[in-house]
């Protein structure tokens, strides 16, 4: 029943009234569907067909497809949260289409849960959004379809570039932080593929301001940004730290110690990093709340560009 409703969605029935003429022509009009047309399917060929889509479950949960180019975007998929977005790929990608149209497809996919994310859609709605793809006619013009298919549920440019500044990027989503500055990272470099950016052993979210400030640790650790930040720091830290205009990404091998300025410290770190987002970072005088939403809303104009439909 399941998959009658994702491939035909549900059956429209009148009210009847206990009206048992009408209730039987109803029931012979379900009987005569395109469903029931395809004849009753025999029970290992059932099985079957739910093995394979284990498998490429599977293939999916665990990046184990031929293709790296597939597997890198669904690791994406898995950075941004998109899990709702399985039950369509283990249809979608069972299917014999061209490799491009499937990259296409993944990304497209992306970019509506990224700006869902961002502008805080109601999760509820997911697996609504997945569902009216699975009826999709996979044929020639497919992605064009499931294109037009997203844009409804895909948060416009305005309420994206409204919320992408200020969207909370908390321990539980770091990956997500990490893939959207890596995205900006590439974009920056024009979408060439002369560097690759490692994995979190290497390459780490680095929060500009720290994510503890007012603790003896952190001071001996970073420095005393609770000075340096001036007055309201510890309130206006919890409203900042976790902002993207706030994070970048460091290699794990280029350590920071701590000083009197503490960013200024920081900035000799920055300055020999390879990465375009981190290294501009050491063109800044000083680093603090005003930085961290001016960096965000810069950031926020790149992102647009990269996700979109």
């Amino acid at each position: 029943m399941g998959e009658f409703s994702y491939a035909y969605g549900p059956i429209e029935t009148a009210e009847f009234d206990d009206d048992e003429e009408q209730l039987e022509n109803e029931i012979e009009s379900v009987e005569k569907s395109e469903y029931d047309s395809k004849g009753r399917m025999d029970i290992l060929e059932f099985i079957g067909k739910i093995l394979e889509a284990a498998k490429c479950y599977s293939k999916i949960w665990y990046l184990k497809f031929s293709d790296k180019k597939i597997n890198q975007r669904i690791a994406d998929l898995q950075d941004i949260k998109s899990f709702p977005s399985y039950i369509f790929l283990m249809h979608y990608l069972q299917k014999d289409m061209p490799k491009k149209d499937q990259y296409l497809v993944l990304e497209m996919i992306g970019v509506t849960m990224l700006r869902r994310h961002v502008t805080g859609q109601s999760t509820a709605y997911n697996d609504d959004i997945f569902s009216k793809l699975l009826r999709v006619r996979f044929e020639e013009n497919h992605v064009q379809e499931i294109r037009n298919l997203l844009m409804e549920d895909t948060p416009t440019d305005d309420e994206f570039l409204d919320s992408f500044s200020r969207h909370e990027l908390k321990q539980r989503v770091i990956n997500r932080a990490r893939y959207m500055l890596t995205k900006i990272e590439y974009f920056k470099r024009k979408g060439t593929s002369e560097i690759s950016i490692n994995g979190a052993d290497d390459v780490h979210v680095e929060h500009i301001i720290p994510q503890t400030i007012d603790t003896k640790t952190s001071k001996n650790d970073f420095g005393d940004w609770e000075k340096y930040l001036g007055e309201k720091a510890k309130i206006n830290h919890k409203k900042f730290v976790n902002r993207i205009g706030n994070m970048t990404l460091l290699a794990s091998s280029l350590n920071i110690s701590a000083s009197n300025n503490p960013f200024a410290k920081k900035k000799g770190s920055y300055k020999t990093s390879e990465l375009f987002i981190t290294r501009e970072l050491a063109e800044l005088r000083d680093f603090k709340f005003s930085h961290v939403d001016k960096r965000g809303q810069d950031l926020a104009q790149i992102a647009i560009k990269i996700w979109k439909l």
